[in-house]
């Protein structure tokens, strides 16, 4: 579903963001991209809903390569692609259901009856139909957070992308952010997180992609920095981010 191919992606200044990246990653996994800021994270997000482009190699996203991407194709993928951000990028004169309801509006694929359903869907799987009229500044941070997810999934995308998701949320309420992703994940969606918190993936047993300096190696099942969990944790051991991820399909591929 997901494949680079010998990415590298070097800016004006001679910064080298990627440097030579190849993985694959199937319909329905689950990854963690774990590596400091700076590392090359957002990046490799950015070339998977083609925001940015390879220096050189190649990436594929379902049907559409990088190397054929035209500016009328970009619409087609990022309807496929729902992307989650640290700071939730939320309109801030807009209901919760407007900023879920947008995307779908600006595509001009749904009105009516059935834009409202949808987006009521995308809301209560995030457990927030009752904040439906709420603008952004009468929300918890948690609680723009899933809008921001109830947006990325509002057209069924078949990868989720979450980029530092729980970056400005204190720990418990992170923690239920990384539920919800990972329940989203146990529904078949692929769903792609890049953190600096390595203890994240490392309660979770789940599969782990380290960034450093823009290479990306694989590492296993709850590795942290050489040290493994023990093939993974149950979900009391994992806490409340756990409950759902044996559920989930872990099998990225980092290729050599």
């Amino acid at each position: 579903m997901i494949r680079f191919f010998h990415v590298t992606k070097t800016y004006a200044d001679n910064r080298i963001a990627l440097n030579d990246v190849s993985f694959e990653m199937e319909t329905g996994e689950l990854l963690f991209i774990v590596g400091p800021s700076g590392a090359g994270k957002s990046t490799l997000l950015k070339m998977i809903y083609m925001d940015e482009m390879p220096t050189s190699g190649q990436v594929i996203v379902g049907r559409f390569l990088s190397t054929t991407m035209s500016p009328d194709k970009t619409p087609l993928l990022r309807r496929q692609v729902g992307t989650v951000f640290q700071d939730f990028r939320l309109m801030q004169d807009r209901t919760a259901f407007e900023n879920v309801a947008l995307s779908l509006r600006i595509a001009g694929r749904f009105s009516g009856t059935e834009l409202k359903q949808r987006v009521m869907n995308a809301l209560g799987r995030v457990g927030l139909c009752h904040r439906r009229n709420s603008v952004p500044r009468e929300l918890s941070g948690g609680e723009q957070q899933r809008v921001a997810i109830a947006r990325a999934i509002v057209n069924n995308p078949m990868v989720l992308l979450a980029d530092e998701p729980t970056g400005n949320l204190d720990s418990v309420v992170g923690g239920e952010i990384i539920q919800l992703v990972c329940d989203i994940n146990a529904g078949g969606t692929a769903v792609i997180v890049a953190t600096h918190d390595e203890n994240i993936p490392k309660k979770l047993g789940c599969r782990i992609a380290r960034i450093r300096e823009g290479r990306l190696s694989e590492l296993g099942a709850g590795v942290i920095g050489g040290g493994v969990t023990g093939g993974g944790t149950t979900a009391g051991e994992a806490g409340s981010i756990g409950t759902s991820i044996g559920k989930a399909r872990l099998d990225a591929r980092i290729l050599k």
